[in-house]
């Protein structure tokens, strides 16, 4: 939560909401990666965790 804070300090809200729907859209169907699974709520895609 802290990085998160300190990357919206520097580089905009506008620019960390950009980034963030972006990691967090399926890139198979396009809905929703749940954050504690890291899977897609949809297809089941599974992301690889970093």
């Amino acid at each position: 939560m802290i990085d998160n804070l300190k990357r919206i300090k520097e580089t905009g809200i506008d620019n960390f909401m950009v980034i963030e729907n972006e990691k967090w859209t399926c890139e198979k169907c396009g809905d929703i990666i749940c954050v504690h699974t890291w899977k897609c709520t949809k297809c089941g895609y599974q992301v690889k965790l970093p």
